[in-house]
Order: C-alpha cells, then sequence, then structure tokens
C-alpha cells in the first residue's frame, strides 16, 4: 500500500483533474486517501501549499 503522502497526492490529482483546484476540497482528498486530516496537515500547511498539484 502506498504511503500516506503518496495517496493524498496521487487522489488530489485525481480530485482536481476531475473537478477543478477550487471545487475540491480537502476532506474529499483525505476520505479518499483513507488517512486523518492531521496526515494531510503533517505535509502540507494547506491545499494552496501543493503547486505542483494544481493543475486543471
Amino acid at each position: 500500500m502506498p504511503k500516506p503522502r503518496e495517496r493524498i497526492v496521487s487522489n488530489a490529482m485525481v480530485f482536481f483533474h476531475r473537478q477543478g483546484y477550487n471545487n475540491t476540497g480537502i476532506n474529499q482528498i483525505i476520505d479518499e486517501a483513507n488517512v486523518f486530516k492531521a496526515s494531510f496537515y503533517q505535509y502540507f500547511k494547506s491545499k494552496n501549499e501543493q503547486p505542483a498539484l494544481q493543475i486543471e
């Protein structure tokens, strides 16, 4: 199983591609990645801190 950060990044990219960056919430990403919100914030300060993932 991929590590939590990899699951967060992978799922974020899927949601950003499908829904757009602004229409994607952190809760959607962490629910699909099956991680706790604290895990998300361990790697990223906010959704905005993922510039490489801001694709549309």
